[in-house]
């Protein structure tokens, strides 16, 4: 599943932080676009063919986005001691 994939790429970048743009930041941003991508092709499926069924399984998946890395990334920056000094990099990746 693309979230078990994020968290163990989130793991490793934890692994070998460098306070870089290049290695921080843009592996940051690529670990965040994968879910972006995906749920935006949901969002295009629901638009085009919505059914009941659809609706049920996004609302069950939408619970493990809540848990998702890209809120796991925010906690982390704040609380890892070697990320906290760079949580600006993820914010102004976001932006």
């Amino acid at each position: 599943m693309i979230l078990n994939e994020q968290e163990g790429e989130l793991d490793e970048l934890e692994k070998t932080v460098e306070p870089t743009w290049p290695k921080l930041v843009e592996p940051l941003e690529k670990i965040v676009d994968k879910l972006t991508v995906v749920w935006g092709m949901v969002n295009h499926l629901k638009a085009v063919q919505d059914s009941t069924e659809l609706r049920s399984a996004i609302e069950e998946v939408q619970v493990s986005l809540s848990l998702s890395p890209f809120w796991k990334i925010t906690a982390r920056c704040l609380q890892d001691e070697i990320l906290k000094n760079y949580a600006w990099c993820f914010y102004a990746a976001l932006l």
